[in-house]
Order: structure tokens, then sequence, then C-alpha cells
């Protein structure tokens, strides 16, 4: 019962974080005008292909190894290449873009964390009232 929302509304909810990526971007990278609102749309889309790319393999690691060893491995992979990306993508200094990408990760973190815990809170309560009816 408790997925159900996970299942039907996380698709909905990454499609939205998307534009809502760019726009966290576009607030830590801005100026010099070789950073365009686009060129944060295309790369907050590519980061997200990749994310799903490496929940795949994760789903497949997971199959081979056992324990908790496969999120460690895919999390610290997304923390090496989310820097990487940036600096490739817009060539600014290392300090620069360590400090954007993690900025910006944490942001969407937190907005993730809290969809997340608000959808819960709405399946609980949907599920508490469907027993109460039942």
């Amino acid at each position: 019962k408790l997925n159900g929302a996970f299942f039907k509304y996380l698709p909905r909810i990454m499609f939205i974080m998307m534009p809502l990526t760019m726009l966290i971007g576009a607030m830590f990278i801005r100026g010099r005008g070789n950073a365009l609102l686009y060129d944060h749309l295309v790369h907050a889309a590519y980061i997200h292909a990749v994310a799903f790319f490496l929940l795949l393999l994760g789903i497949l690691m997971s199959l081979v190894i056992a324990g908790s060893a496969a999120p460690k491995i895919l999390f610290i992979t997304m923390m090496i290449y989310l820097p990487l990306s940036l600096k490739r993508m817009f060539g600014r200094g290392w300090i620069k873009t360590i400090w954007t990408s993690y900025g910006v990760g944490f942001i969407y973190a937190l907005i993730m964390v809290i969809i997340m815990v608000g959808l819960l809170i709405l399946q609980l309560a949907h599920t508490v009232f469907e027993i109460g009816q039942g």
C-alpha cells in the first residue's frame, strides 16, 4: 500500500525536478554570458539520465553483490561524476565547480526528501482512512 504512491508519483516528480534543477543550477552559475538557461536544462536532463542509468546498474548489481555495497558504489560514482560533468559543461574552476555541484545536489536532495516525506504522510493518511472505512 505505501509503495503505491511512490510508484505512481516518483516518475512525475523526477520529470518536474529537471526544470527545477535547471533553475537551481542557474542560481549558482550565472554571469559572463556562458551559461544560458537552455544549457542548464540540457545538463539537468543529462544528469537525470545518468542517474537513471546508475539506478539500473544498481538494480543489476544488487542481484550479484550481496549487502549494501551497490548503493554505496553508485553514490560515490555520482559524487565523482557530477563535478566532472559540471566542469566539462561550464568550464569553471575546480573550487566553484565543486561548490556548485554539491550545493545543487544538496538542495535537490533536500527538496526530494521533503516531497517523499509528504508523499509518505499522504499515503499513510489515505491508508488509515481506508482501514477506518473498511
